[in-house]
Parts: structure tokens; sequence; C-alpha cells
């Protein structure tokens, strides 16, 4: 099939799967971050009831209320009982940069204020939940349905969330958003890999997250424009109508179905690439490809046939073999800090507007702007000088430019907003690069699991990032350069202990890590 995909090429029929591909992924960064916008920590103050004593009996002394310096939460009142405390029940927002928010519409204030994070928090749990499954529904169903049936509930629960009335229902809709949009995307990202020419794949991997950036940037302008949160929510989820004509025109893997020993359906969906990019077909590699197909067939593994809970318990057990020998030990160690402190720090830099900027809207654009480059970078630097060093430098830069922050004059929040933009440039390059070197890193029996186990910490730091960002930094503003700048700094020094892998052998076992 490889070779079957390389005489094939790049043409109309590969072109329609990437541009699918990658229009499904991209516009999902609008959904991943719109807590930003929709469900932000606002400044508010406490409003003071306007009721004075009945009417009817003017020798009752009127109530008066009073403030509580620094407690928006409750208020006094001195009335014919003497001096009360009571709690406060309602609160002006400062509107001046959102019109509309969750947070104002359901008075996420006091002891509510967690429920604001949360709901950023829960399309990241529902997000590591949908990469469980995500894997195990596609080699079962295949990708295009997962696809279709994805984006097509994607799309529905995205745009009803603007309709609906409380806030349970919101973030169910929230977590079902997370889980659903990790859920297709990985059937996405395999039929892109699975429908190009092993030339193309590298390329797949920047245009992915290239796309990403540009729909951050997107997602600014459309926060700028539009301040209700439910117009916003809206209009975010209807540029994915755009995907729906070309997923009726999307075909199957046909490494998938050759996997699963359909003959006549390979043969069909590698006959209409030929058509569309013009070539013919060998007929040498399609008697080729029928073997490889019959031979797939015959030797089927049982692991194929397992059920969906069976495999989800031996993707368990295998994880634990990454802490079996004491190098193994401790790349896994190493490798599994490296990526939650890059979650940590890309998604509490994405999510730090309000903190990090007198403009929410410009911050979350160039927030966007600045990931491209180093996304371009980031491939030619490690072709060059190797996984190692580009991050150790994209580690240590990040945390020193986040270190830097508190010694920055309050008045002068564009060269604030400047140095953080340049920590997010380094950790999405870094973090890009982590993909790369933890599969190189580990041999070629548990590859899968020590990158799989890696990118599970990635999702844990998402999750715990908007807490982070909106209930820790608020309260101890130091939280946000010693907590993520330390914590970066400390993953650059940790990295000096892993091996540097550029044109060195891939291990394939864990024998070879251990140097015996």
């Amino acid at each position: 099939m490889e070779l079957l995909l390389d005489h094939l090429g790049m043409g109309r029929w590969s072109l329609l799967h990437i541009s699918a591909g990658m229009l499904g992924q991209a516009l999902g960064s609008m959904q991943a971050l719109s807590g930003a916008f929709m469900a932000p920590m606002l400044n508010y103050t406490c409003r003071l009831p306007t009721l004075a004593s009945p009417l009817h009996n003017m020798s009752v002394p009127p109530e008066t209320f009073h403030r509580i310096p620094g407690d928006e939460c409750s208020f006094i009142v001195n009335g014919l009982h003497g001096e009360e405390q009571r709690p406060c029940t309602e609160w002006d927002f400062d509107n001046s940069s959102f019109a509309s928010t969750i947070t104002s519409e359901f008075l996420l204030v006091c002891g509510r204020t967690y429920l604001a994070p949360l709901h950023q928090s829960l399309y990241m749990i529902g997000s590591s939940i949908g990469a469980i499954f995500g894997g195990i529904l596609s080699d079962k169903f295949g990708r295009r349905l997962i696809i279709i049936l994805g984006l097509t509930l994607f799309l529905m629960i995205a745009a009803c969330s603007s309709w609906l009335p409380n806030l349970s229902l919101i973030f169910i809709a929230r977590f079902c958003i997370g889980f659903i949009y990790v859920t297709y995307i990985q059937s996405v990202y395999v039929i892109v890999m699975e429908t190009v020419p092993s030339w193309m794949r590298a390329t797949m991997g920047i245009l992915v997250a290239v796309g990403w950036a540009l729909f951050t940037i997107v997602f600014g302008g459309l926060g700028y424009m539009l301040r209700e949160w439910r117009e916003l929510q809206m209009v975010s989820s209807l540029p994915f109508l755009l995907v729906v004509p070309l997923l009726l025109l999307l075909d199957e893997s046909p490494h998938w179905l050759m996997v699963q020993g359909k003959e006549e359906a390979v043969l069909k969906v590698v006959t209409r690439a030929a058509a569309l990019h013009k070539v013919d077909l060998p007929s040498d590699s399609v008697d080729k490809l029928m073997k490889e197909i019959n031979s797939m067939k015959k030797n089927k593994t049982k692991e194929n046939q397992t059920q969906v809970w069976q495999q989800l318990k031996n993707k368990v057990l295998r994880m634990l073999v990454l802490f079996r020998t004491p190098q193994l030990r401790c790349r896994t160690l190493v490798m599994c800090f490296d990526f939650f402190t890059a979650s940590v720090v890309f998604f509490s830099l994405c999510l730090g507007a309000v903190n990090l900027s007198a403009d929410p809207y410009i911050y979350m654009a160039l927030s966007g702007l600045v990931e491209i480059p180093s996304y371009f970078l980031m491939g030619p630097l490690v072709a060059r000088m190797g996984r190692k060093g580009p991050a150790i430098g994209s580690f240590l830069f990040a945390g020193i430019t986040i270190l830097v922050l508190p010694a920055i004059p309050s008045g002068l929040w564009q060269v604030n907003m400047a140095m953080a933009l340049l920590s997010k440039m380094a950790i999405s390059g870094v973090l890009i690069e982590l993909f790369l070197y933890s599969s190189e890193i580990f041999p070629t029996e548990i590859r899968i699991q020590g990158l799989g186990t890696g990118m599970f910490l990635s999702r844990v730091g998402s999750i715990i990032s908007p807490f982070f960002n909106d209930l820790l930094v608020p309260l101890f503003p130091m939280a946000m350069p010693l907590g993520v700048g330390g914590m970066c700094i400390i993953a650059g020094l940790l990295t000096l202990l892993l091996p540097e892998t550029k044109g060195a052998k891939l291990p394939d076992l864990i024998e070879e890590v251990e140097g015996k």
C-alpha cells in the first residue's frame, strides 16, 4: 500500500482528504479556547439593596447598607436590631471587555467562582476520555464513519449549546464537545496520514498545527466583534458547515480497508484515486496489494478480535512496562514531566488573555500568530541541531521570559504581553517537538505506550491549567512567573538526562535502552 500511495502521489483525491481533515482540525481551536471569552474571570462589585424598612411603620428606623472593604460577597446592614452581615445576591460586572459571559449570566462569583474554570476544564476532561476511545472506535468501525458521525454531532451540540437555559446543560454539552472532537479528530489525523504519499507525512504535522494557529487568530477577531457569549458560541460553530460537503466525498482509508480484508472496496478506492490523480495503476502493484490483503485475512491477530474493554485493560497493563528498568524509568518520568509542563504553560498562556494583557482580543489573535513561525522553524532546527538541544533551549527561554514578568512596570502592558507571547512561541515549538522526540526515545516494542503516556500527562496539564489561571493567579500573582516559569526551567534541566536521538538507530528492544 505504501508503494502504491507513493505512485499515486499528490492530487485532487489526496487534497480532498487533506482539506477535510485540516479544516475539521483547525476549526476545533475556537471551541477548545472558548473559555477565554465565554467564561472569563471578571471584576465585580456587590450590588447593595435599594429597599429600606416598610413604609407603613415610620417609627421603625430605616435600614442602611454598607460595603465591606475587600469583600464583594457580603455587605453590612444597620437596622433595628443593630449591625448584621448578609450575603450578597446581586452583582455588577465589569463589562469593558465583555458584554455578556457565562460568568456574568450565571453569577459565577464568590462561592461559585470555581465553576468558571470548570467550564474550560470539562472540555479538556472530555478530550482526555475521548482520546482513550477514539483510536479503538476508529479501528473497529472505520475512519470515515467516525469522522462523519463525530463532525455531525459536534456541529449539532456546539450550535445548540448557545441556546441552553441552565449551567448544568451547558457543562454537559461542553464535556460532550471535547469528547466528540478528540474522538473524531484522531480519525481525521489518521485518514490524512493514510491517504498521502510517505514523503508528505512530516509536512502534515506542521499543517495541522498551522491550521490551529490560524483559527486562533480568527477567534480573536470573532470575539472582538461578538461580545455576547451566546452569539460567539453560535458563530464559532457554524464554520463546521464548510466541512459537511467534503465529508460526502471522502473515501474510507485504503489502509483500514486492507486490514479488514475488503479487497473490492480497496480496489474501488485506489481506482478512484488514480482517476482523480490522472495516473495509471500498475498491474503488478495491484496484484501485490491483493496478495497482502489475503495474507492479512489469514493471519488476523487475536488482538484485532478482542473486545473494547479488553483493549483498554491491555493498554493500562502495557503502560506499566515503561517503569520496568532504570533507564526506561528515567526517560518515562522526564518525558512525562516535559509533556505535562508544556501543556500547562501552553494553555495557561492561551487562556491568560485577561491576566496577561489589557486587550484580550488582541492577545488571543497574536498568541495564534506567534505559533506559526515556531512550527515552521522547529522542523529545520531539530533536523540541524538534534532533538535535545532545541527542547532544552525552548524550555529555558520560555521559563526565563515568564520569570521576568514581575519586573515589568504595571503601566507597560505592551511589554508584558510581548514577553508572554515570546514564551508562547517557545513553548508551542517544544510541544510539537516532544511528539517527535518521544517517538524516537522509546524502543519499538513500547513506543506507542511511551507516546500515549506522555500525551495523557499533557491532557492532565490542560485540565488543571484553567484552575491555575483563574483561581490561583488572582490570589497569588507570583504563582504565574514562579510556578509556570519555574516548571519550564526544571523541565529544561531534566531534559539534560535524556539522550540525543538525531542520527541514532531507533531502539527496538528495552535491552538496547539499558545498553545490554
